[in-house]
């Protein structure tokens, strides 16, 4: 049997290399180019720059949220309203490049969408200075949104990241007052205050409260409902002079602080009491059966 030259096998290898290099670029930049015509094929109904303004309408609210030097986002009329960064950016991030699920065309009739009288009319700003406002009108069949922008009749379908972000009231966009995250362990002293009535416990003496300790350690601010009321707000919440006053020292490794809570009215429905931390000006809900828990243990 004859040996193939070495030199021969060796050139085809080459050659069927080279080819499969060949095949492999092609697709490659096949590829490419079918990505490219995709993304060109696209709408995008903003601009795709990140957001720094950004703000939504409905018939019975009004917000509009700015970044600030810090990176975090303000009110544009009240910068000392603590907002929830967090969620703005989420509301922006779906905002900032907003692609258009279905083009329908311009609309004869805007009343058919739901965009004659809008439900939700948001207004973004991006960093390259271009300013988009965008109508959002009935919910379609399949979960998406109706939209047209602002100065044209032409109708898409969206979806429904921004109605599903955007909320029903102002407060849903407040950063909640923290409690400080404790163990019952940690409480060295309960203070209790009402009509003019002060019971004050001690971590070191008999009879210390432990249930009252471990129900304090477990209290969260459920939701808020106001913010810089006004005194007659203040007396309706149960808020103002004949308030009961829970406060409490505690120590936890390093740090040592102490709270004082003001425990005011029920609401209506008996779930809740409106309270409010010292130096804040939230009002806010808690759980009456917690707060109850406390008292009853307090024997107050």
């Amino acid at each position: 049997m004859k040996k193939r030259p070495m030199g021969i096998g060796l050139g085809i290898l080459a050659v069927m290399c080279a080819s499969y290099l060949g095949v492999s670029g092609y697709t490659a930049v096949l590829q490419e180019r079918q990505k490219e015509e995709s993304e060109a094929a696209k709408i995008y109904l903003t601009s795709g720059s990140p957001v720094i303004e950004i703000g939504y309408e409905t018939e019975t609210l009004a917000v509009d949220f700015v970044k600030n030097d810090s990176g975090g986002w303000e009110r544009r009329d009240d910068s000392e309203f603590p907002v929830n960064s967090s969620r703005v950016d989420s509301l922006a991030a779906a905002a900032e490049k907003l692609e258009a699920v279905r083009s329908l065309g311009i609309a004869e009739d805007l009343e058919e969408y739901g965009l004659e009288k809008p439900a939700y009319r948001f207004t973004v700003k991006g960093e390259d200075g271009a300013e988009v406002t965008l109508y959002i009108g009935n919910e379609t069949s399949g979960g998406e949104y109706y939209a047209r922008k602002d100065g044209d009749n032409l109708v898409y379908t969206v979806g429904d990241a921004l109605v599903t972000l955007a909320g029903d009231s102002l407060y849903d966009w407040i950063k909640l007052d923290e409690l400080p995250n404790i163990t019952s362990e940690d409480i060295t002293e309960i203070r209790i205050e009402r009509d003019g009535q002060t019971a004050r416990f001690l971590g070191d003496e008999d009879g210390w409260p432990d249930e009252a300790a471990v129900s304090i350690a477990a209290l969260s601010v459920d939701s808020c409902v106001d913010f810089n009321p006004s005194d007659e707000k203040m007396e309706e919440y149960g808020l103002d002079s004949q308030r009961l006053t829970l406060t409490y020292t505690y120590t936890s490794g390093d740090e040592s602080g102490t709270v004082s809570l003001e425990v005011g009215a029920e609401t209506e429905d008996g779930l809740y009491y409106y309270t409010k931390l010292e130096n804040s000006k939230a009002v806010n809900l808690m759980l009456k059966a917690s707060v109850d828990e406390i008292l009853s243990a307090l024997q107050f």
